[in-house]
Order: structure tokens, then sequence, then C-alpha cells
């Protein structure tokens, strides 16, 4: 039944067939929720969560077998986690999957470390 609860988060707002009908959607918002983030938006390829101070981030994540960066990515460890950081995006890898988060549409800029942090230590819980 928590999962067809879930499931039910993430299908309300995307067509059939697109990234919040996945199994990785289903685990971010579990990861959302852990990390004290109740509600949140989406875009059809990624949640949006508003941090304080009113900024935003997009998260997602899909499985791979192994984590891909962008050139000029920085390694930062963030909770016991080595996660790639530039400007406007951090990326980690946990469980088989990537985990991406980006400044938001209403954040030119990664938000300080301390904000998006819970998000890396729920995303280690099981």
């Amino acid at each position: 039944m928590r999962l067809l609860a879930v499931f039910a988060l993430t299908a309300a707002c995307a067509a059939p067939g697109e990234w919040p009908q996945t199994r990785d959607a289903d685990w971010v918002v579990r990861v959302l929720q852990r990390a004290g983030f109740e509600q949140h938006g989406c875009t059809g390829s990624a949640f949006t969560i508003e941090l304080s101070g009113r900024r935003d981030l997009y998260v997602w994540a899909f499985s791979a077998r192994q984590l891909s960066v962008e050139p000029g990515m920085r390694t930062r460890v963030v909770a016991g986690v080595r996660v790639q950081v530039n400007r406007i995006r951090a990326a980690w890898r946990v469980r088989r999957r990537n985990v991406w988060i980006q400044a938001g549409p209403t954040t030119r800029d990664l938000p300080p470390e301390r904000l998006w942090r819970p998000l890396v230590v729920a995303s280690r819980l099981r």
C-alpha cells in the first residue's frame, strides 16, 4: 500500500511514460520525504522543492552503471558521500542510482550545501 501511495504522488504530475512514472521517481519521492520535503512540484523530468530563503532546486535520479559528470565538476564530500559539484548542479551515486540536483527556476546558483545536505543524507537511508 505504501508504494501505491508514493506512486500516486508522482503519477499526478506527468503524462504516462514520463520520468515521474518511473521507479526512480518513486525513490526520489521517498528521499524527499525523509529529508523533510513533504511537498514538491514537478516539471515532467524532475521534481522541484523549495528551500529556505526562496531558493528552489530541481531533483531527479536515474539508474545507471556509473556516475557520469559534467566537465569542470569538482569533488566534495558531503555526509560521507562523494558529490560532484559545479556552479549550478551537484551529482552523487547511491544504490545504483545517479542523483542530481540543480539550481531551480528562481535560483541562478546552487544554494549553499547546508540547504541541500539533507537530500544527500536521506538518499543514503534504506
